[in-house]
This record gives C-alpha cells, structure tokens and sequence, in this order.
C-alpha cells in the first residue's frame, strides 16, 4: 500500500469493519472501505456480500489495478476484476494450501483453483522457494509473470535499537533470571501445532528450561490441559495476545516454530532480528529462513529432537550468541527495505506493460 501511494495512485483497501470509509488513515492517498472479506469458502453468505462490496467499490472508484491476497480474497478479487474489466490483476499468494505434505482434500480444492485463477492473473507473487517452483508450472495471462518476494518485509531498525530489558521482562514474568526461556508466538489453532513444543519442553525433564506462548485462539484450553498432563504446568507460560513481542525476544534464549504449514514466519523473522537461534520444524517457508548456521531442524511432531536441540543450546552459550549474531545478519534479505524495492519494480512492471 505504502508503495503505491508513493508512487502517485489512490489506494483503496477493502476491510472487514463496518463504516470502514469513516476510518481515517496516515497516507493522504489510501482510501479503506467495506470489502467482508473472510476466510472460510463454505460461508456462501459472507462470500456473496464480499463478492457484491467489491464490486462496488471497483465500480464506484473505476480500479485500474487489484492486488489481491489470501485464497479466498485472491479468488474474488480475480473474479470481479475479470467481471469489471480491470485492466491488470496482482495476487500475493502468502502460502499455497496445497504443498509438499499438505492433506489431499487440500490438492484437491485449491490446486486445481489456484490454476484455473491464473489465467486471469497478471504477476503473481509468491513468498517462499517452493511456492515459486510450483507456481512458474501455472499458466497466467498473456504477457504474465511469476515473481518471488521474501516475505512481507521486517523493520530491522525497531529491533536494531532500543533498551534491554531482560532483567526487568523475566520479572514481570514470574521467570528467574537463570531459567532458560524457549518462546513461541503464534494463533493458538492445530495449524502452529503448539502441543509438539510443549511435549518437547516436557522431554528435556530439566524444571529450569520455561517455554513461552504469545498468542489467544481455540486451542488454549487444549494446550493447558497438555501442559498439566505433562507435568509442565509451572514451566509453560501462555502469555495471551502481546505488544512487547521485541521485550519479549529480548527476555528469551532461543525461539521455537513447530507449525505443520507456513508460507514464511513473520514470527520466525523477528527473533532472527532480535539476535536468537531458532528450532523449527523442516517446512516450506522456514526452509527459506533459518539454515544450519541458525539453527536446528527437526521433522514434525519429532519432540526428541527439538528436545535434544533445546538441550544442546542450553548448554552452549557462545554457540547461541555465533547463531543469534548469523541469523541478524541473514533476516536482512526480508527487510522492509528489500521487499519494498522488489515491490516497486513489479509495480513499475505492471504500470508500464
């Protein structure tokens, strides 16, 4: 959005909040309004009423460009851009649901979707190397392209600076300054399959190594009752919804990402730039991130490795420090700046073909 506006277009964003044309924004040049657009395809009603505001707002402010994201706004915005006559369609696919190990029902939805959505697509853009393979086999409209972006785009600079609070965060906590914090952040759904980090936490059976959650959703009760059942109770933190997650990181030793799906962690991104190894489950997008000189690998649901990876960086404190210091140096390929100037280029691209 931000690149655009600053390229001279009007910018109009379609949100899901009621009056959203009231809400005011920091850019003189960025419009929001009313789209509806959710996540579930089975909720015909919701989809028809985001299928109707879209077009609205495509009739209403004659969109010369759509840039669409996520599965279900990137079919409507493709659909209705086709119906409306918009002249070029981007779509930002954030992580394919159909990839290497996904369930078959997922290859069976949105596989054959996602290539028959092509055809009207202009530049597609994909966020992670096997999402980019797959997508160069798609064929899309005349003259289009497949682009990588690496990721959304980080601020290095917020954790580039800025006061330590370890001492004073582990407090607050309730953690001793010995413990050795392991953090995870994350919605509480199957998909970040937090239950593999608790049961790893559970295997290192050492009552000074804590574990960390930051995030609410449906799972929470579930996940409470595996911590009790683990004998892990004390030792589990679940942290709600935050806004220090940078005081947080900074407080922690090592970041944890079990999830069985990502297209590329944000997440993942933010302890790299805040100087932690990371101990991730080998899947498309944190493949992208993390390699052998930030960290541990371990295969999904595979407790006994992220365990002994645990317990391997909790005994080795400059081999946290060399992989910290690899991985701030590395997480600058996604910065806000790169991705930024990749997504001028293909704007530029689109505005003059």
């Amino acid at each position: 959005m931000e690149t655009a506006a600053e390229l001279g277009c009007e910018v109009y964003v379609g949100i899901n909040r009621k009056f959203a044309s009231e809400i005011s924004c920091d850019h003189p040049n960025v419009y929001l309004r009313k789209a509806e657009i959710y996540r579930n395809p089975f909720h015909i009603g919701e989809v028809w009423r985001a299928y109707q505001n879209v077009m609205t707002i495509l009739k209403e402010e004659k969109i010369d460009v759509i840039h669409c994201n996520t599965p279900i706004g990137g079919v409507l915005g493709r659909i209705c851009g086709k119906r409306a006559g918009v002249k070029k369609i981007i779509y930002t696919a954030h992580g394919f649901h159909f990839y290497k190990g996904a369930p078959l029902l997922n290859w069976l939805l949105y596989y054959p979707l996602e290539r028959w959505m092509a055809h009207d697509t202009d530049v597609l853009i994909t966020m992670n190397q096997e999402d980019y393979r797959r997508a160069q086999k798609f064929h899309l409209k005349k003259g289009g392209q497949v682009c990588y972006m690496p990721g959304v785009g980080i601020s290095l600079e917020r954790y580039r600076h800025g006061e330590k609070n370890r001492e004073k965060v582990r407090k607050s906590l309730g953690v001793s300054q010995e413990a050795f914090l392991v953090i995870s952040s994350g919605d509480l759904v199957k998909n970040k399959n937090f239950g593999m980090a608790i049961r790893s936490i559970a295997r290192c059976n050492d009552e000074n190594i804590h574990l960390l959650i930051c995030g609410k959703g449906p799972e929470l009760k579930k996940l409470r009752r595996l911590a009790q059942t683990c004998g892990v109770r004390k030792q589990v933190h679940f942290l709600g919804f935050r806004n220090d997650m940078k005081e947080l990181l900074q407080a922690s030793d090592v970041f944890m990402m079990t999830s069985f799906r990502e297209g590329l962690s944000r997440s993942v991104m933010e302890a790299m730039a805040s100087g932690l190894p990371v101990v991730a489950t080998r899947i498309r997008g944190n493949v992208d991130l993390i390699d052998e000189n930030g960290g541990y690998f371990v295969a999904v649901n595979d407790e006994r490795g992220a365990a002994k990876s645990i317990e391997l960086l909790k005994e080795n404190a400059m081999l946290r420090i060399k992989m910290g210091a690899y991985n701030k140096e590395r997480v600058k390929n996604f910065s806000k700046e790169c991705v930024q100037e990749r997504m001028l280029e293909i704007y530029r691209h689109v505005w003059e073909s």
